[in-house]
């Protein structure tokens, strides 16, 4: 009995030290309590933004497999790259898109029916219609003269002067009005128009350093797969014959900076420029 009464009073003095520790205990559940809350708040944000990033990158997985294979978005294609305006003196100054602005020019209407003829063209492979074209311009063996106002010629003019020569330039031209005139015939240049540019840019030489082979002018065409391929003028055009259905140009270590781009509606460049003779010396 003494022994029971002595315990019995052992824990009523130990009462105040007990509660304490229960205090204690219940404080440190509380904190513990918060601090769940806390972590599942945390986890809430941090699902939040994954989620959100997911959507982002599904976002933007869209945007490169629109970029990669959706060719008939035209106001995709068209604002893709720097709109600037650019002028070019050859030799009066004028847009480099006015040098290919539409106009009936009849010869330019009978050798379109003669490559859609020899080359068997039609509107189901419409990637089919700028190689034509190269084929039609190398097969026919056209002379080639660098001329040294670096003038810009018409169509008209190009056949005017078919027997002294023409350059790159004036090929560029000419093949554009023929890719557009067939376009036209098909029915379709207003699909299509967007997917047709003329270049003018740096080429190289193979294995020579410097690689540099000078300043040149030719077209590009974006393909059904997405990628942009070289419809070559005049450089190297059997080459470019055959890689035309093998490889895109920025693939094809011929071809280096390029300075802008045009078609007959928008023109491309970092900034607005005028571009002379002078100026293409330079390039050179």
């Amino acid at each position: 009995m003494l022994d029971t009464l002595k315990e019995w009073i052992a824990r009523v003095q130990n009462y105040p030290v007990l509660e304490a520790e229960i205090k204690d205990l219940q404080k440190d559940a509380s904190k513990k309590t918060k601090e769940l809350a806390n972590l599942e708040e945390s986890k809430r944000e941090s699902d939040s933004k994954l989620a959100t990033t997911l959507k982002e990158i599904q976002d933007l997985r869209k945007t490169l497999n629109k970029q990669r294979a959706d060719v008939s978005d035209a106001d995709f294609w068209n604002n893709k790259w720097k709109k600037s305006i650019v002028r070019y003196k050859a030799p009066k100054r004028l847009k480099v898109i006015e040098y290919v602005k539409y106009r009936d020019i009849p010869a330019i209407d009978s050798f379109a029916d003669d490559i859609i003829r020899d080359y068997a063209l039609h509107p189901g492979n419409v990637d089919m219609v700028p190689l034509g074209v190269m084929r039609w311009i190398h097969g026919k063996s056209f002379e080639y003269k660098i001329d040294d106002g670096e003038v810009w010629k018409t169509p008209e003019k190009f056949f005017e002067d078919v027997d002294e020569g023409n350059d790159c330039d004036d090929f560029m031209i000419l093949m554009y009005f023929l890719i557009r005139k067939i376009f036209q015939k098909f029915e379709m240049w207003d699909e299509v128009k967007h997917r047709l540019k003329c270049v003018a840019g740096n080429v190289n030489k193979r294995g020579v350093i410097p690689s540099g082979a000078g300043g040149h002018a030719y077209l590009n065409w974006l393909r059904e797969n997405g990628q942009w391929y070289t419809v070559e003028t005049t450089y190297n055009i059997r080459t470019a014959i055959g890689n035309y259905q093998k490889s895109p140009q920025k693939l094809n270590p011929m071809y280096g900076t390029i300075w802008f781009t045009f078609n007959e509606d928008h023109s491309w460049a970092q900034n607005s420029i005028t571009v002379s003779k002078e100026d293409f010396e330079k390039f050179k």
